[in-house]
C-alpha cells in the first residue's frame, strides 16, 4: 500500500525537475511528440517509467466534463482469445446488456506485457471491471492506482471494491466426488495457467508449484481436497497446464495417458481442454468413458452436444457479466456490494464406472 500511495504522489511537475525541463516541455512528451526531439522525449518517457508516473490523466484530457460514459474490462486472456473462447463470450454478453441499458460504453483491455500498463493508465474510462487477473498483476495494479471504481470478478477481493465471485472450490470437489463414487482412483488433472506468464506442460511437484491465479488455486484445492477424503495424496495426480484451447487439452491428454499408472479419469478446468482431450485420447485408441473419464468446467453451449455429451460443472456465464455491470452501475450506492454465484455438477456420457 505504501508504494502505491508513493507512486500516486508523482505527478508531471516531479518528472520534469528529475529530467531539468520545463512542465511544458515535459508535456509535449505526451501531447505534442513532435515539439520535441525524439532524444528528450525518451529520457522524459524513460524517467517518468522509473519514478512511476502513469501520464497525463486521461480524464483530463478528455474533451467532455463529468463522467466518460465507458467502462475499462481488464482481461487475463488475449484480446483475440477474449473475443474467441466460449466460456469468456456469455460473460460479455451479459456484461455488455446491462451496460447498454445505461447508456455506457465498453473499451475491452487485454492483459499484455506492459511494464508500465499504459493501456489501463491512460484509458479514457469511468472505472474498471478487473476479471480474472493474478493478484500482482502489473495491470490490476495500475487500475488500482486510478482511483477509480472498481469491480473484481473471480479473482481476490480487495477491502473497498466491489467482488464477484463463484462457488469454484465445491464445483471442483463435486466433479471429483462424482468420479469417486464410479470407482475412479487414479486421476489426472488439466489445468489453466497458473501463471500470468505460465509454460504449457507437466507439472512436476504439485507442493512447489507457484500458484498466482485465483481461480486455479481455487479449482485445483476443490479437486484435491475431494481426492484426499479417500487418501489420494497430491503427488499421486499428475497435472498438466496450460491456455484454454483444444490443442493444449490434446497434448496434455496424451502426456497424461503415458503416465503409469495411467489416468481413469481427467478432470479438467475448462470443457474447451476437456473436448480436446478426448481428441487426444481417441488417437491413442482409447474410449471415453469406457477406458478414461473426462470432466470439464463451465458448461459451454458445446459440452451437451459433443460426442460424447461432456460431464461439466456449470457456472452462470451471462449472469457473471450482468452482475459485473450492475455493480459498476450501482456503484454510488453500493461502492463494495459482493456477488456470490453457485455452481451445478451436470453428469452426461463422458463420465462412466471404472473398469476393475
Amino acid at each position: 500500500m505504501s508504494s502505491q500511495t508513493t507512486r500516486a504522489k508523482v505527478t508531471l511537475a516531479t518528472v520534469a525537475q528529475a529530467v531539468g525541463v520545463s512542465l511544458s516541455t515535459a508535456s509535449n512528451a505526451y501531447n505534442h511528440p513532435e515539439r520535441m526531439s525524439p532524444a528528450v522525449r525518451n529520457r522524459v518517457l524513460e524517467t517518468a517509467r522509473r519514478l512511476g508516473y502513469d501520464g497525463p490523466n486521461p480524464m483530463a484530457r478528455s474533451l467532455r466534463g463529468g463522467d466518460v460514459g465507458a467502462v475499462g474490462l481488464v482481461v487475463t486472456d488475449t484480446l483475440g482469445h477474449a473475443v474467441s473462447d466460449p466460456a469468456t463470450l456469455p460473460f460479455l454478453q451479459g456484461l455488455a446488456t446491462e451496460l447498454e441499458r445505461a447508456r455506457l460504453g465498453l473499451v475491452l483491455i487485454p492483459s499484455v506485457a506492459a511494464p508500465d500498463a499504459r493501456l489501463v493508465a491512460q484509458a479514457i474510462v469511468d472505472g474498471f471491471i478487473v476479471y480474472s487477473l493474478a493478484r500482482d498483476d502489473v495491470l490490476l495494479e495500475a487500475a488500482l492506482r486510478r482511483d477509480l471504481p472498481l469491480v473484481l470478478v473471480e479473482q481476490s477481493r480487495i477491502s473497498g471494491h466491489a467482488y464477484v465471485g463463484l462457488d469454484q472450490a465445491g464445483g471442483a470437489s463435486a466433479c471429483a466426488r462424482h468420479l469417486l463414487e464410479l470407482g475412479h482412483r487414479h486421476f489426472g488433472i488439466l489445468s489453466l495457467p497458473a501463471q500470468r506468464q505460465a509454460t504449457e506442460g507437466p507439472i512436476g511437484d504439485l507442493a512447489a508449484w507457484h500458484i498466482e491465479s485465483d481461480v486455479v488455486r481455487q479449482r485445483l484445492d476443490g479437486y484435491l481436497d475431494a481426492l484426499a477424503s479417500v487418501g489420494i495424496a497430491p503427488s499421486a495426480v499428475a497435472v498438466y497446464q496450460g491456455t484454454s484451447t483444444e490443442y493444449v487439452g490434446t497434448a496434455g491428454a496424451q502426456w497424461l495417458a503415458q503416465q503409469s499408472p495411467r489416468p481413469t479419469a481427467i478432470l479438467a478446468m475448462s470443457d474447451v481442454l476437456a473436448v480436446g482431450a478426448i481428441t487426444g485420447l481417441r488417437s491413442l485408441g482409447l474410449t471415453i468413458p469406457d477406458d478414461v473419464s473426462v470432466t470439464g468446467f463451465d458448461d459451454i453451449a458445446l459440452a451437451a452436444g459433443f460426442d460424447p455429451p461432456l460431464t461439466s460443472v456449470r457456472q452462470p456465464l451471462r449472469e457473471k457479466g450482468a452482475a459485473a455491470a450492475r455493480l459498476f452501475i450501482e456503484r454510488l450506492t453500493n461502492p463494495s456490494g459482493e456477488v456470490l454465484l453457485s455452481t451445478e455438477l451436470v453428469v452426461r456420457s463422458s463420465t462412466g464406472p471404472a473398469r476393475a
